[in-house]
C-alpha cells in the first residue's frame, strides 16, 4: 500500500481494510500546537530559506511527479513560496 501522508487522516477505513482491522483508528499523538516549543518551531519554519534551484530539483523529481498531479505540486510550491529565495 502506498499512501500520501497529507491524505492520511481520511484513509482510516482504507488502512483498516488493508491490514484487516475493521476498527482501526489513527491518533494524533505528536501535535506541535500542544508542545512547549510550538513558538520556536513556528519561528524556525518562518525563517527557513531554501534556494529555488533546490526546490525546483525536488519538485521535478520523477518519483514526486509519478504520485502527485501538477496542481498538487503547484500547491507545494505555494505553501513554501515565502521560504524560497532566488
Amino acid at each position: 500500500m502506498i499512501i500520501k501522508l497529507e491524505k492520511l487522516n481520511g484513509l482510516e477505513h482504507v488502512i483498516g481494510d488493508f491490514v484487516g482491522a475493521p476498527h482501526f483508528r489513527l491518533e494524533n499523538d505528536n501535535v506541535t500546537d500542544i508542545k512547549t516549543y510550538k513558538y520556536l518551531y513556528q519561528n524556525a519554519k518562518d525563517s527557513f530559506r531554501i534556494p529555488k534551484d533546490i526546490v525546483a530539483s525536488c519538485y521535478s523529481d520523477c518519483r514526486l511527479t509519478h504520485f502527485y498531479t501538477e496542481d498538487e505540486i503547484a500547491g507545494f510550491w505555494k505553501k513554501w513560496e515565502k521560504n524560497i529565495e532566488g
